[in-house]
This record gives C-alpha cells, structure tokens and sequence, in this order.
C-alpha cells in the first residue's frame, strides 16, 4: 500500500501549461455528477477481492489501480480524444447529500501537454478556485506512488471538506479527489493508489 506523504512547497503561481486546465477540469467537472447504472467501462479490469477491503479499480489505459469503498461508477472524460475514463463512487443515492462522501480518480496521458510539479501546483490551484471560489487553497507538494504530486485539503463550496491530489509528470496525469468525509477516510482512498507495472 502506497501513502501521501506532504511538504510544503510554500509558492503559489497563475501559470497552466496549455490544455492542462481543460484536462483536470473535465476529470474534476465530470466527477460532480453520477450517471445512474453506469458501469465499468470497456477496456477498464476491475475485481472485488473481498467486501471489507473495498473495491479495486484497474485502469489499463491510464496504468493506475485504486480501491473505492465500493464498485465505482465509470465513465468518460467528456472531450477527450485520449479515451480518459473518470471512475466514481458516492456513499449516498445523490453525492450532494449532507452526509454523503464522494470519491473520484481519474487518469491521462496527453501528448500536447507537459505535467511537472509546478504546472501540477498551478491546476490544484485552479481548480480548487474554481470548486470553492471564495477558498484559497495551500497547494503542498508531495509524492504518490513515486510520483510528483500536490494536494490540497479545502472546503467544497457545499460546505463538505474535501482534499485533491494531482500527479503525474511527462504526458501523465493523474487526479484523485474526495469531497466530505472524514480526514481518515480521504487518507484511506488515497493511500491505496499505485501504478501498474
């Protein structure tokens, strides 16, 4: 099992690598709807080891494995000419719910696009603006899975706290975020993402 492990990076910068925002927006917009009855998309391995450890997430395509509470809903990036796959799971009918925790993760391999830690702190940034508007969010730098990454904990604009992780780096990418919760349950989620060999 992998873990999150932060520092600060302690900067803040305005610039996105050209498409990267459109990329992190659609994993990040896409997953604040479920489409009922969807399921595991074609191309996407998943498996249920056994109830109590959650459910497995493979997805070949982007190269990560993840465990949800639950079998996920998955479906795809609207957009996106890669073929990126959104996987999500609420603990409730409807994610909005008060009580409800909402898991998504979401990978991609772009070409046009180039990830490094800055243009990683630089969509945190972003899009946690754009979840949250009044929030100002302090990106900290991080790994996940050998990966560079940044992750923020913020307050979703319903009020939920929520933590994002993005990673990656080349023309890989990866975004996992939970909204509500407890901190203990965003760090469970998290701590089992790894990369497929």
């Amino acid at each position: 099992m992998q873990t999150v492990t932060a520092t600060t990076s302690g900067r803040r910068r305005a610039r996105l690598a050209p498409g990267a925002l459109a990329v992190t927006a659609s994993l990040l917009v896409a997953g604040c709807s479920l489409i009922p009855g969807a399921s595991p998309a074609a191309g996407s391995d998943t498996e249920t080891p056994d109830a109590a450890a959650g459910f497995v997430y493979t997805d070949e395509a982007a190269g990560f494995a993840i465990t949800f509470p639950a079998e996920p809903t998955v479906e795809p990036v609207p957009d996106d000419a890669n073929g990126a796959q959104r996987a999500s799971y609420s603990t409730t009918p409807d994610p909005t719910a008060p009580d409800g925790v909402y898991y998504i993760a979401g990978g991609t391999t772009q070409s046009d696009n180039e990830y490094t830690p800055q243009t990683l702190e630089d969509n945190v940034f972003a899009l946690v603006h754009l979840a949250a508007p009044t929030y100002l969010p302090t990106p900290e730098t991080t790994e996940l899975d050998g990966l560079p990454a940044v992750t923020a904990d913020f307050v979703w604009s319903d009020g939920k706290d929520s933590t994002i992780v993005m990673a990656g780096e080349g023309h890989t990418f990866y975004q996992l975020l939970v909204i509500g919760g407890t901190p203990e349950e965003h760090d469970k989620f998290l701590s089992t993402f790894e990369l497929l060999d």
